[in-house]
């Protein structure tokens, strides 16, 4: 059985895993260069200003801003839209990878 994924589901499958990964660039740019924090110290995701720890459904790549109108739930303060735009930049060279380089089926992507 061949798994093609062409069309709109390889593309948004790429889109979705790219966002992903933009997400956690956004924690290595933050994180990096301040003093005792590392890409896994601490953990979970928190708000720059009031430091309260975000929840998995404000922690969703793109859709939690806009969602939230780019503002902390807890603290109400403005998130920087630098973080929606790391993801769609990082979403979109997903994409483009993903269109310059389509898989063919299940083996391109090592399922079988």
């Amino acid at each position: 059985m061949d798994l093609l994924i062409s069309g709109w589901a390889g593309g948004l499958l790429a889109a979705l895993l790219g966002a992903m990964v933009g997400s956690f660039a956004n924690v290595v740019i933050y994180r990096s260069p301040r003093e005792g924090l590392s890409s896994f110290r601490p953990a979970r995701s928190f708000c720059p200003a009031c430091r309260v720890q975000i929840g998995w459904q404000d922690n969703v790549p793109v859709f939690s801003w806009l969602l939230l109108r780019g503002r902390c739930r807890a603290c109400s303060t403005q998130i920087s839209v630098r973080y929606p735009g790391v993801e769609l930049f990082v979403a979109g060279l997903f994409v483009g990878a993903w269109r310059l380089n389509p898989p063919v089926n299940g083996e391109a992507l090592g399922l079988l």
